[in-house]
């Protein structure tokens, strides 16, 4: 590190562009294996990893969808790009203002992740969309909450990042490792109740033209699914709304009389849960969900099915069983 820092101190104090400059400190850090000050140079340079098209054509040829970026700024690439191509898709504004090096590490990882799908097929089963952004996140968690691990993903050499994207993806366990076909068929099932719709993140998914074009099992229907769930920003809600899913399609498949007659809302049935939770809590109320992100499956599912049962009692379900010949099976 010393021998860095006195060679970055004579190279900005001898007469040339910052470009050169920049490519100077890149030789001395790839000389020295200091990762993060490569990677870093690479991004300040905007340079590509080579020959990354082939692996995201690799990618797409396998049936999956790759998305780069974060958030609402995510890039979907459903579609071959050609080498020309690829400097624009990782080099935006909104990833440079998340992380000047992001441009860099999110380049690594589709290359390492196009490799795996062509010898590691298993890694990817029930993947719809690979979405580089959180999967870096899933290794950051991985390297730091499960690992204790102090160093930054960036700082790591190579052949390091590539094992910990092994592991993440190898997880069975893994709560956002999403595998969508039986979550689709769910959300199909609530569609087929929910005259109204289902509405998420102020996205209406209507009952109709859905069901009546598509079905449960088609790709078609798997990425409006995809799409609805792409508009959420963080990770632990993504997977509370997912867990609602599964609630509701319990209910309704012990119920199958029951019917929304109203838009079915999920945000605000999550945020429902969410005041009953910090209520038996004896917590005021507060935007900042971490708490509930950090309950128990089990409590959190609890809480989920008190708050669509107490949705129910308001009057916006109905039977297709004439009125006080059944009853709604919850337990």
């Amino acid at each position: 590190m010393t021998s860095f820092l006195f060679y970055t101190h004579a190279a900005l104090s001898s007469p040339s562009s910052v470009q050169d400059r920049v490519c100077a400190l890149l030789r001395q850090a790839s000389s020295l294996r200091y990762w993060a000050g490569v990677r870093e140079c690479n991004a300040l340079l905007s340079k590509e990893v080579e020959s990354i098209s082939p692996y995201i054509t690799t990618i797409l040829v396998s049936g999956k969808q790759l998305t780069a970026g974060y958030g609402k700024d995510e890039i979907l690439l459903d579609k071959p790009v050609q080498p020309a191509e690829i400097h624009d898709l990782f080099y935006t504004p909104a990833l440079q203002a998340h992380n000047v090096v992001q441009a860099v590490l999110q380049q690594e990882v589709v290359l390492y992740c196009g490799k795996l799908i062509a010898t590691h097929t298993q890694l990817f089963n029930g993947i719809l969309n690979i979405r580089i952004g959180w999967v870096i996140k899933a290794m950051t968690y991985y390297l730091h909450d499960v690992c204790h691990g102090k160093e930054s993903i960036e700082s790591l050499a190579p052949n390091e990042v590539r094992r910990l994207v092994v592991k993440v993806l190898s997880i069975d366990e893994w709560a956002h490792k999403e595998r969508l076909t039986p979550q689709q068929i769910r959300v199909f099932h609530i569609l087929s109740k929910s005259t109204e719709g289902v509405r998420l993140c102020d996205q209406l998914l209507p009952q109709h033209p859905t069901i009546s074009e598509m079905s449960s099992g088609e790709l078609n229907f798997a990425l409006t699914v995809q799409s609805l769930l792409n508009r959420i920003q963080h990770p632990e809600y993504r997977q509370i709304v997912v867990e609602l899913f599964s609630v509701i399609a319990t209910i309704l498949e012990r119920n199958p009389e029951l019917k929304f007659l109203h838009e079915l809302n999920l945000d605000q049935i999550v945020k429902e849960a969410f005041k009953m939770f910090l209520k038996d809590l004896g917590r005021e109320y507060t935007e900042d969900m971490s708490s509930f992100y950090n309950a128990s499956q089990v409590a959190v599912t609890s809480y989920l099915a008190r708050a669509i049962v107490n949705f129910m009692l308001t009057g916006d379900v109905r039977s297709e069983i004439e009125e006080g010949l059944t009853f709604c099976k919850v337990s």
